[in-house]
């Protein structure tokens, strides 16, 4: 499972316990997205130089290893398939298809995925995961996505199938 992979990098970089959990949470490992650095800071008792400083001996420890991180890539092979979708949901979805014991953000495994090297292609942006090139979604069709995602917290087709903006984009 991905707690577990992402876990053994942490201690394999030397990290204490605490500074385990800082990094985990800056890089979005714990499950939960990642952090800003005052965020990881000020949650596990660090200054942003100390959090920032541990985060790259866990970057140099992967570049110079670069340990084998199967349950990433299984995670990242999901987070892919399901773009474009509501960043909860993939969460959900992460921990229904067993790679993770309970949600776990799409952010982290996108991080963890780029520090092994690999190049995702999607991104996080804001509440949404979509494919990193292409043309944005349509406007009505993107408003109607948040829209449903602000008030149901999540997105499924069927949901968006029987809003006005998804008649309009099939009409157009």
């Amino acid at each position: 499972m991905l707690e577990h992979e992402l876990t053994a990098v942490l201690d394999d970089a030397g990290l204490s316990g605490r500074q385990s959990a800082a990094v985990a949470a800056r890089l979005g490992w714990d499950g939960g997205g990642t952090a800003t650095l005052e965020a990881a800071a000020v949650e596990h008792g660090y200054s942003r130089e100390r959090v920032r400083q541990l985060e790259a001996r866990v970057r140099d420890h992967v570049t110079r290893v670069r340990p084998e991180l199967r349950a990433v890539e299984r995670a990242l092979d999901t987070v892919e398939a399901s773009a474009p979708d509501d960043r909860g949901h993939i969460a959900w979805l992460l921990a229904a298809k067993g790679h993770a014991g309970e949600r776990f953000d799409p952010a982290g495994v996108l991080v963890a995925a780029e520090l092994a090297g690999r190049r995702p292609a999607v991104r996080v942006d804001r509440r949404f995961v979509r494919p990193r090139h292409g043309a944005a979604p349509d406007a009505a069709l993107f408003s109607a996505v948040q829209a449903l995602a602000a008030a149901s917290g999540e997105v499924r087709v069927p949901l968006l199938a029987g809003t006005e903006a998804h008649a309009e984009v099939r009409r157009a």
